[in-house]
């Protein structure tokens, strides 16, 4: 036996559909004649309960919504049509779109629905209950309206909102659009009057500013990643102090520019202090410029992030995917990352075995980088790596050995292979073999 179905509260009651349909008119007409008093106090009571609503310039198209809204409900109840049946409603959807425009959140336009269906649901109430009928009859009557209330009120949300979601697209892309062109301008040298960008983009060209690019990579066909990527700039705008909202425009669906406002502040942005924010969004990547003020420094700034993005994208080294101009030596590596296999080759000339893709050669390295950074020292190289001063000489003297000359020669090129190997990964460095990797020793 099969189970019987749940009951839905919303039931129309189609055993006494001839009852509830003639009730259901005699209701509309109730309505219909005190339609004033009905608009009149969903009005007050909506103006009462959302703040954001109760403004006077929003009071006008509020009221021509309520108005629009109770007429149509008055009609269909009358005419007994179908909830699925709704008529153009051209002054509530004005109102969503006014809301849009002025923006107002979208949650005070269905608060609004509900708070008014509450009202005229009361109002019903007190009407069904005046009906010359049984109590019983009253209940189903009662429970049918509370139902074609609810679905009206389903349906009519989902019409106003997607005029409302319609128009904040359409708003969001022109404001994008405008912004666009400003940053455009400045980036390409004009001059421009600042309180006309500022009012365009809502960014103060007066300050110092850090430029970066922001993007998702291994996305393929995605969505448009552009609201992502604003979040993420964002919340790196808060962890750095950053003194206002910061500006972002899009390059493509994945890709973002951005500038943080810094006021006066000189204080370079690391990539340390904001990768654990990226590494929240999977797949994002950061190149950030130094900070430079005016509109001179606005340009120059994105300029510096333009130069060293390639790190992001070719390296394989852990934490590579955020990069900082002002960091230790990136612009340089930046020039090096243009042609990785001549790199690859002039690393291997400076480092000989060191330059191996291999757990050996990478102690080696660490090793060696952290005795470079250390001024010599050796102790302090050992108190560094947590390791006895022996085990440090004995790794520097095998260093030695591969490298073909003493450590206190050629100094900066092999600093500088180092570095390279460090920020670049695997990408410059050469294949081995277990032979290799015994000749290097621990």
């Amino acid at each position: 036996m099969a189970p019987a179905r749940p009951r839905s509260m919303f039931s129309e009651y189609a055993q006494n559909a001839g009852d509830i349909a003639a009730r259901q008119r005699e209701i509309g007409l109730k309505l219909r004649e005190d339609i004033v008093g009905v608009i009149d106090g969903m009005n007050r009571a909506i103006e009462d309960a959302i703040d954001e609503l109760d403004q006077g310039f929003l009071r006008p198209p509020l009221h021509a919504s309520v108005a629009n809204n109770v007429e149509v409900i008055v009609s269909m109840l009358i005419e007994q049509r179908d909830v699925t049946e709704l008529p153009p409603v051209p002054a509530a959807t004005a109102y969503a779109v006014i809301l849009a425009r002025n923006n107002v959140s979208g949650s005070a336009l269905r608060r609004a629905y509900h708070i008014g269906s509450d009202h005229l649901l009361s109002h019903m109430f007190d009407l069904v209950n005046d009906l010359d009928c049984d109590p019983a009859e009253k209940l189903r009557l009662f429970h049918y309206l509370a139902g074609w209330t609810y679905k009206y009120v389903d349906a009519i949300t989902r019409t106003v909102m997607a005029a409302y979601d319609q128009e904040v697209h359409r708003s969001r892309a022109d404001a994008a659009h405008t912004a666009a062109t400003y940053i455009d301008r400045v980036l390409g040298g004009r001059d421009l009057d600042p309180v006309e960008f500022r009012m365009a983009t809502g960014y103060r060209l007066a300050q110092v500013h850090v430029g970066g690019l922001m993007w998702i990579a291994d996305t393929g066909a995605a969505a448009d990643q552009t609201e992502i990527l604003t979040s993420l700039a964002h919340r790196i705008a808060e962890r750095t102090g950053s003194s206002t909202i910061p500006l972002t425009t899009a390059i493509d669906r994945t890709s973002v520019r951005v500038w943080f406002g810094r006021q006066d502040n000189l204080t370079p942005i690391t990539a340390d202090q904001i990768r654990a924010t990226v590494d929240t969004v999977i797949g994002a990547r950061a190149a950030l410029g130094s900070p430079a003020a005016g509109p001179a420094g606005f340009r120059a700034t994105m300029t510096q992030a333009e130069q060293i993005k390639i790190i992001p994208r070719v390296s394989r080294a852990d934490g590579a995917h955020v990069v900082a101009y002002a960091d230790e030596a990136i612009p340089m590596v930046a020039l090096t990352a243009a042609d990785i296999d001549s790199t690859r080759r002039w690393v291997r000339q400076v480092l000989g075995n060191l330059a191996l893709d291999n757990e050996a050669a990478e102690r080696q390295r660490a090793t060696l980088q952290t005795y470079f950074n250390c001024a010599g020292n050796t102790t302090e190289t050992a108190k560094q790596l947590v390791m006895h001063r022996n085990s440090v000489k004995y790794r520097l003297d095998r260093a030695q050995e591969e490298l073909g000359h003493s450590l206190l020669e050629r100094t900066l090129e092999t600093r500088i292979a180092l570095k390279i190997c460090q920020v670049l990964g695997t990408i410059v460095l050469t294949a081995s073999n277990e032979r290799d990797a015994r000749a290097l020793g621990a």
